[in-house]
């Protein structure tokens, strides 16, 4: 009867839970300074009145433009790399909500199981475990929606910052 050959402990799945989370959310503040930066950039080519001489205001322009492309490129690696993770995290989150409704079958056998016995003895064990599966299934739904939102919330952050960088490109 040994089937936990696949499970998690609450810790070990509120563990990875966190981890996704805070991995999320520094991918989503490495790709931030990268969309500060350009951003900074962009403001400082405007701000140049570049009236010395023309090859000193093209040798100008050429460092600005290759420091805005060199970060580009590193925006763009970090928002695929913020991308896996992202991936990443829905893949979790989808193994959370498999791993809920598989309790909830469970539950369902359970209660079955219960209205067909003939004499009150297993019950009160019975019972113990819909209550612990029913506290599974709550568990589990709470760390779904946690990842769920770390997730969303990136993502939405990320086409924001991919927008804004993507403006004057």
């Amino acid at each position: 009867m040994d089937s936990s050959r696949d499970t998690l402990s609450r810790s070990e799945m509120h563990d990875r839970v966190l981890e996704d989370a805070e991995r999320l959310t520094d991918a989503g503040k490495t790709l931030n300074e990268h969309a500060d930066d350009i951003a900074l950039i962009r403001e400082t080519i405007e701000r140049l009145s570049m009236s010395g001489s023309t090859e000193g205001a093209r040798e100008i322009a050429k460092s600005i433009e290759s420091a805005e492309t060199d970060v580009a490129e590193r925006f763009d690696e970090e928002s695929d790399a913020l991308e896996a993770t992202q991936a990443e995290a829905a893949e979790h989150e989808s193994d959370l909500l498999e791993r809920g409704e598989s309790v909830e079958r469970d539950l369902g056998e359970l209660s079955d199981a219960s209205a067909r016995f003939h004499t009150d003895a297993p019950s009160d064990r019975f019972i113990e475990a819909k209550d612990a599966a029913l506290e599974d299934i709550e568990i589990l739904r709470q760390q779904a929606e946690e990842i769920g939102k770390e997730r969303e919330q990136s993502e939405a952050l990320q086409a924001s910052l991919d927008a804004l960088v993507r403006q004057r490109r």
